[in-house]
């Protein structure tokens, strides 16, 4: 079988989030010294352009692209384009050294993370908000079987399978719960006790984010269960 490669545009987390908080404060201290007109549609145009500007160049600054080359040796990760500052070597992680892989879907960021069997990962980040034309999508497609026709043909005893998402663990459940039982409790209090006043704003926001985990931790249950039987 000939290698098979995909080419992937990835993102440092960090990077993206500093590059923007850094970009979007910068700009709203240079716009508080420019004497404009105060009203709200040039407010609504200056927030804008903070905000559109800002992605734009944490989008620079935070990117990198990377060839991910399967061979009859090893994975490769082979850098294309580096992240700013990044002095990391190309990687080569031996095809029995892996154990499993899990995808991680983000509300900003998916993952893909290779767990290796001397407790280190391998991950690669993905922005997925912004329309990114790469083989992202098919590299984790076909990952399961490309990996395990290699490893194959070093140990047929290992197979290297699906492990357990961050949203089906223990740890991750009790902090949801933790979150979600107070939150609920309040908003039972401030329906049935009408001189409590809650902000309506901050409420749809914190409902909206628990709603959201919330069917991560039940999509990864049914996939779980997909996966035993």
């Amino acid at each position: 079988m000939e290698q098979t490669e995909f080419k992937i545009t990835i993102y440092s987390i960090s990077r993206f989030i500093i590059s923007l908080v850094v970009i979007m404060c910068t700009l709203f201290i240079l716009f508080s010294y420019i004497p404009l007109e105060k009203n709200k549609i040039i407010s609504a145009i200056k927030f804008l352009f903070a905000i559109s500007i800002s992605i734009y160049f944490a989008n620079l600054l935070g990117r990198a692209k990377v060839k991910l080359v399967f061979t009859q040796e090893a994975f490769l990760h082979i850098w294309g384009k580096k992240y700013i500052f990044c002095f990391e070597k190309n990687i080569k992680i031996p095809w029995n050294t892996m154990e499993n892989y899990v995808f991680e879907a983000e509300r900003t960021f998916d993952s893909f993370i290779i767990i290796l069997n001397n407790k280190r990962r391998y991950k690669i980040n993905r922005i997925n908000f912004l329309p990114i034309k790469d083989d992202f999508k098919k590299f984790r497609k076909l990952f399961p079987s490309l990996a395990n026709h290699y490893l194959k043909q070093e140990d047929e005893s290992k197979k290297i399978e699906k492990g357990v998402n961050f949203y089906s663990t223990k740890e991750f459940k009790n902090m949801y719960y933790i979150i979600a039982i107070p939150f609920i409790i309040l908003v039972l209090f401030s329906i049935f006790s009408p001189k409590v006043s809650l902000n309506l704003g901050g409420l749809s926001m914190i409902a909206f984010v628990l709603l959201f985990y919330g069917l991560q931790i039940r999509n990864n249950k049914k996939v779980r269960k997909t996966i035993k039987k």
